[in-house]
């Protein structure tokens, strides 16, 4: 099979925009009001480049609760595509004063915060799209949530379900549920759940649909196993807790100590902080956030020092709730996880394309080994062509297999995997994508319509593959999120 070229450009967008885009002039800001009556607003600010393209930033404001609720971005883009993408999107634009627009997402931004609500991940590159918050800017007064309390309004999908545990720590007693709600949340529903089950079996285990763990092996009781007592000094300080960046000196006692050895005790620490959350919720309902930073940093070492020997800890990773994930890794610890899984599973990626259809995951956690593969596959060619057959072969499975060793997957999951296919540019299976969504197998609020997907992959031909950076080091990592 002829391998395709991947082009890389000089610079990512998202470096882009995060290095120079606030270089550029500001351009005419675009709202959408039609939703206002209910707290929602839809903002486009541009920035102009010399050649007369766009770079644009699009942010979702909810102004009773999540604030930067959904972002995205367009990059150096032409007028006529700002046209289409943007002003005949068929929402109701209407010029405005970038001052307004500013107060409103700032405003939304520090009013959710408040409540420990983080914006949309998105928002950590557009974000710089906007101007620097500071007091260049004119202040303007807007009212933010609801009738005096903060109101979480809930879609028909009810992914909105998964800040309650948030709420719920930071500000009890003071926000309400609203909109599409089924049944009074009683911190055991995994959002997961609300993702449309296409295959399988109603098997809690298959789905992960609540925080009750996959069968395990017992977790560590204690650390008092910790062969190398300067790590404990290092995820559990006397004084304050674990950051999300380590300083040169802990660095430099991680490096000190033997691979081996360090991975030793590592298993050791993840161990007990899965025991450890597990009992949270037995006896909470809820995970109490402490030192919530230990296996965020834990995954941060295995970017740097992972290889084939840490696929037990991977899978340990990858066997929890979507909550979980979200509760001990945020936004950070999952853009890090590719690297992580490639480190593990680059050199047997049918190893882990297996693990998709196993028992014990949650829709997140298999998307999330899907787009591994994809990282996989442009990071190191030699595995490419052996994972595009392997996602080949996933799809003809669940499209046309008996379905009865399946397990219980979802529309989310569906929808990864035919993204996948389309960035890898796998042409000749785009009748497995077209018969996805025939069938109604994708979410196509999240992954589009076939149509838009095939528009992607004549994006991708004309300007290569985006391929995205691959942490290797502690240094690498801390830089980009500190």
């Amino acid at each position: 099979m002829k391998k395709k070229r991947i082009i890389v450009p000089a610079m990512s967008p998202e470096k882009y925009i995060k290095t120079k885009a606030r270089q550029l002039p500001l351009g005419k800001t675009y709202i959408s009001r039609t939703s206002a009556n209910n707290g929602v607003y839809v903002i486009a600010v541009t920035r102009e480049h010399k050649g007369g393209k766009f770079t644009v930033g699009v942010y979702l404001i909810d102004m009773y609760c999540l604030g930067v609720k959904d972002s995205f971005y367009y990059f150096s883009i032409t007028p006529e595509e700002f046209k289409d993408r943007i002003l005949s999107s068929g929402i109701n634009y209407e010029e405005t004063e970038y001052v307004e627009a500013h107060n409103l997402i700032y405003g939304a931004l520090e009013y959710a915060e408040e409540a420990g609500i983080e914006p949309a991940r998105e928002f950590k590159v557009s974000e710089f799209i906007l101007e620097p918050d500071d007091d260049r800017i004119p202040l303007m007064e807007f009212e933010f949530g609801h009738n005096g309390v903060r109101e979480l309004v809930v879609g028909p999908d009810r992914e909105e379900m998964k800040h309650i545990p948030t709420l719920e720590k930071n500000v009890p007693g003071e926000y309400i549920v609203t909109g599409c709600i089924d049944s009074c949340f009683d911190g055991s529903q995994d959002y997961d759940a609300d993702y449309e089950a296409i295959t399988g079996y109603d098997d809690p285990r298959s789905f992960n649909f609540d925080f009750h763990p996959f069968p395990h092996n017992p977790y560590p009781e204690n650390l008092e196993s910790v062969r190398h007592t300067e790590l404990l000094d290092i995820f559990y300080p006397t004084e304050g807790n674990l950051g999300i960046t380590l300083d040169e000196t802990q660095i430099a006692k991680l490096r000190a100590i033997s691979r081996d050895e360090l991975l030793a005790d590592l298993r050791v620490i993840a161990g007990y902080e899965l025991g450890e959350s597990e009992k949270e919720i037995e006896e909470d309902g809820c995970y109490n956030y402490n030192e919530i930073n230990v296996m965020y940093v834990i995954c941060t070492i295995l970017a740097e020092i992972g290889g084939s020997d840490t696929k037990d800890l991977v899978r340990s990773i990858l066997q929890q709730s979507s909550y979980w994930q979200d509760a001990y890794l945020g936004d950070y610890g999952l853009d890090i996880m590719h690297s992580v899984i490639a480190n593990a599973f680059e050199d047997c990626p049918e190893e882990l394309a297996g693990m998709v259809l196993e028992q014990g995951y949650s829709a997140y956690s298999r998307a999330t080994m899907l787009f591994s593969l994809e990282w996989i596959a442009l990071w190191h060619s030699p595995a490419r062509e052996i994972i595009e057959r392997e996602v080949r072969d996933i799809a003809e499975l669940i499209l046309h297999g008996d379905g009865s060793e399946l397990p219980l997957l979802s529309d989310y999951t569906m929808g990864a995997l035919s993204d996948i296919i389309v960035s890898l540019e796998m042409k000749q299976s785009l009748p497995l994508v077209k018969e996805m969504h025939d069938r109604g197998l994708i979410n196509e609020r999240v992954y589009g319509s076939y149509e838009e997907q095939l528009e992607e992959l004549s994006r991708i031909e004309k300007s290569g593959s985006y391929v995205e950076s691959r942490y290797t080091t502690l240094e690498q990592i801390y830089k980009n999120y500190k």
